[in-house]
């Protein structure tokens, strides 16, 4: 399906690029040419632009109520501090990307936003483009030790609470983020806003062009061709997605195993078979249409009961209260009510 997608606006993308250089005059935009073909427009107004920030912003809901319910006391614990940092990671993922793609096809189509297209975005997004570049990184290996995590509790259940602890839950997740802005540093300094004069509306504008060191021939070979090959296909890409499918695999067939004897298991035994079952659906939709950042509350919905039981708690206990406070109010009322009727009766 993604395959798909990127073939489609390959294609699109191609034909829009043969429309443009047929025509060398016209106006320019940032140092590209304004008679942009209109079906390339319309296609990322509608899949970047209209859907994509739709499904992002119910995305951030989504995982905003998971951070809130999963870090709460009562659910304090290593696995769900790795979900509450895949949230927050994620979370970040769609908030750059409706910044940096769904906003600015939004104005491209419809002229719409001038002011953050040419004053806002220039100035934030050399920061960014890294940043959203950690967050990816961030979010898979989340991904990776949540599995990790599940194949030890399924597989050494009497070793899972001495081994995946709290802390070793925050050094995990420290050591990632340190290493995701380890490699990600330098696009700090890939990119710089300049100012530019418009050509349509003759006011001072701010464009992204690339700096020095992103035109270096040197930076280009070893950073962007040969750390790319070297470090960012094989570590972030190829070796997590591998690992994935062997310990999800391998999830998947004790789980199995387990349900046959289900009725022998314990109570804790049960949930933890449960846990283990929804983050495998959420380590599967990763591994297979990679949008699990908008979708892992859903999957904690169906799957957890403990987030379901505290989400209640949270959301629900406020409408639970005002009801019992206005029954008991009309409680209190008709008793009230019929306490002076009693008293009218007999003085009568």
């Amino acid at each position: 399906m993604m395959e798909m997608n990127l073939t489609i606006s390959t294609i699109i993308h191609d034909y829009c690029n043969a429309s443009n250089t047929t025509d060398n005059d016209g106006p320019c935009e940032c140092g590209q040419k304004v008679n942009a073909c209109g079906i390339c427009d319309l296609y990322d107004f509608i899949i970047y632009g209209v859907l994509g920030s739709l499904i992002g912003l119910f995305g951030i809901v989504g995982n905003t109520i998971s951070i809130i319910v999963l870090s709460r006391p009562k659910m304090k614990s290593s696995i769900n501090y790795l979900l509450v940092m895949l949230a927050i990671s994620d979370n970040t993922l769609i908030i750059i990307s409706i910044l940096i793609l769904g906003l600015i096809k939004i104005n491209k189509y419809t002229g719409l936003l001038f002011l953050y297209k040419f004053i806002v975005y220039p100035k934030i997004s050399k920061l960014l483009y890294p940043l959203i570049c950690m967050a990816q990184m961030t979010t898979v290996y989340l991904t990776l030790a949540v599995s990790m995590e599940r194949y030890i509790a399924v597989y050494y259940p009497l070793k899972v609470r001495s081994f995946c602890t709290y802390g070793r839950a925050r050094a995990a997740v420290l050591i990632m983020v340190v290493l995701a802005l380890l490699y990600n540093i330098p696009k700090f300094w890939e990119y710089e806003a300049r100012e530019e004069i418009h050509w349509k509306y003759n006011v001072t504008v701010y464009c992204m062009f690339p700096t020095e060191l992103k035109n270096n021939d040197y930076y280009n070979i070893v950073y962007i061709h040969w750390m790319h090959s070297i470090v960012y296909v094989p570590f972030i890409y190829t070796l997590p997605f591998v690992v994935l499918l062997i310990l999800n695999t391998a999830i998947y067939r004790q789980v199995r195993r387990a349900n046959r004897d289900l009725q022998k298991l314990s109570r804790r035994q049960r949930n933890e078979i449960n846990l283990t079952r929804m983050l495998m659906c959420v380590v599967m939709v990763f591994l297979i249409c990679n949008i699990m950042s908008s979708v892992n509350f859903i999957i904690y919905m169906i799957f957890g009961d403990n987030f379901k039981r505290m989400f209640l708690k949270l959301f629900c206990m406020s409408w639970q209260r005002r009801f019992e406070r206005n029954s008991m109010a009309f409680q209190r009322s008709s008793m009230l009510t019929i306490s002076t009727t009693t008293s009218i009766e007999l003085s009568q």
